[in-house]
This record gives structure tokens, sequence and C-alpha cells, in this order.
């Protein structure tokens, strides 16, 4: 699982330097107001009046020239990577309310077609400091100790029990009391389950870097629906982006790794749910547009192909 997860990130880490010398055509939008002194994936605060922007996967600190291809003056602002976004369908780049008015981009509701082109990259960046990637490697490593303590003492035992066929003499040495062994396993599967719930709350700081983790992925079953809030190219962000949902009090992330267009890239969607019906989804989603300027959309979950 680390190998696959360092294995991903360094396809992304690859992926992305071959991008800084290619152009990228898509939407453009303008970041929310309400994000006015948000901290950033680059650990600033948001500035709107700074000629900044939002991107999925080029560097921190990369300079951007984005120009507008659907008007015959092709306006073009330059504006410096320091967030990551957005994570709408079709939406390439977020820029601050000062690079959109540059290229006519007068509110949060404008969205123009626009062409990126990398044009350089300044020498103080913040790119290490976000570093996803060092929050997914201190996490995943860490449960690996904990599954092995469990399953040793549950496997060590019974082999000597199996392993002789005489071993009716031995269960008797190693556990006198039958009985007793059975209730003690129990309650040694129960008690981490209890401390666990009551010792480890859910992570709600998404910009905490550093720290010891608990983490156990269960596979969901497909049925019912679900609310699509956000796409991901690649892992490097996942774990960071799935704290800043639970940092709003979003204790029901799930989270769908399925094929990208070439049938072998994964793509990781974070959606909310699930939910029995369809109209349950769609009252949550219309709810998550009012209270948390989210837009999300509804997905049956038992229509996704892995």
């Amino acid at each position: 699982m680390n190998k696959s997860f360092s294995f991903l990130a360094l396809f992304a880490i690859i992926s992305a330097t071959s991008v800084l010398h290619a152009q990228e055509t898509g939407i453009a939008a303008v970041y929310q107001a309400s994000f006015q002194g948000s901290k950033t994936a680059s650990g600033k605060p948001y500035d709107k009046n700074q000629l900044t922007a939002a991107h999925k996967i080029h560097p921190m600190g990369t300079q951007l020239r984005v120009t507008r291809t659907d008007e015959a003056s092709r306006r073009s602002v330059v504006v410096t990577v320091n967030d990551r976004g957005p994570y709408i369908s079709g939406r390439i780049i977020e820029l601050s309310s000062a690079s959109g008015r540059r290229i006519g981009l007068s509110n949060e509701t404008s969205t123009a077609n626009v062409v990126l082109e990398v044009v350089g990259k300044v020498d103080e960046t913040s790119q290490p400091k976000p570093a996803a990637p060092t929050v997914p490697n201190t996490n995943i490593k860490e449960p690996k100790p904990a599954a092995p303590t469990v399953s040793t003492t549950n496997i060590n035992t019974p082999p000597p029990v199996v392993a002789e066929p005489p071993a009716k003499a031995q269960v008797v040495k190693a556990e006198t009391p039958p009985a007793k062994p059975t209730s003690a396993a129990k309650g040694s599967e129960a008690t981490p389950v209890q401390v666990n719930e009551k010792t480890y709350p859910l992570a709600r700081n998404p910009d905490q870097k550093f720290g010891l983790f608990k983490i156990a992925l269960h596979q969901s079953a497909n049925k019912g629906f679900g609310v699509q809030v956000m796409s991901l190219n690649s892992p490097d962000n996942l774990l960071q982006q799935i704290t800043q949902l639970q940092s709003k009090w979003f204790d029901n992330v799930l989270v769908s790794v399925e094929p990208g267009p070439d049938g072998k890239t994964p793509h990781y969607k974070m959606l909310l749910g699930p939910f029995q019906s369809e109209e349950q989804a769609r009252t949550y989603n219309n709810n998550l547009k009012k209270k948390f300027k989210i837009n999300g959309f509804v997905v049956d979950l038992g229509t996704i192909a892995y």
C-alpha cells in the first residue's frame, strides 16, 4: 500500500513537471468573497488584492499567464499559484479577485474560457510547506504496526494447537480454562475499539502538517446515493482535503477510487453519504450550497464502474 502511494506521488510530481512546458485550456473562475483571509494550501492567507490563483497540479510559486480565448482582445494576467483547486468539472484555475478583474471577471459568479501558459517560477516557494504527501506518508505507515500486533497475538497462539495433532495436552497447558481465553480474546478485541472512539477524535484541523494519526480504510457497499464534492487526479493532498471537510464537521466522507480516461491511472472522487434515496441526497446537496457554498452533485453509487 505504501509503495503504491509512493509511486503515485512520484508519478504526480513527474506529471506536474512535464506540464510546465505545455498549454492548458479550460474555464477560469474567481474565488468567492467569503474566502478572504482564509489559509490557502501554501499556508499563506488568501488576499483578494494579490495576483494569485489556485491550480490542481502546478507547484506552489509557479507563474502562469492566463489569457482569455473567448474575446477578440485576449486580455491576460500573470498570476502566482499559491493554492489548490478548483474542484468543479471543467474549471482549470481559480483566480483572486484582482486577477479576475484584469481579464474582465468582475465577480465570483463570472467565468471565462482561458489558456494557461507557464512563464516562470518565483524563488520563494512554499511548495514544501503544504507537502500533503508528508501527511499521507505519516498516516499510512502508522496503522500497519497496529494491525500486526493484533494479528500476531491471534495467529501465534493457534499454530501450536493446529501443528501438533496431540495438542490437547498443550491446549490444557496453554489455556487451562478454555472459556477464559475466549472471553479475554473478545474483550481484547472490543477494548481497542472503545478506546479509539474516545481517545482519537476525528482530525478537523487542515493546517496541521505533523502528528500521529490513526487510519482505517473500510470498504463501502456500492449502493445508495452520494453527493460528489471534489475530484483529484492524485492522492497527494487527499488526506488534507478529507481533513478540510472534517473541519466543517462532515463525518460522512467517502472516497471513490476510479480508473481515469486511460483506464489505468486512478482518479479520486470525494463524496458525502451514503443516502438511501436520491431525494435525501438532493436535499442534502441543496443544504450544502446554501450553508457552505459547496457545489456538489448527486451520484448513484450503484452505477459507478471500477
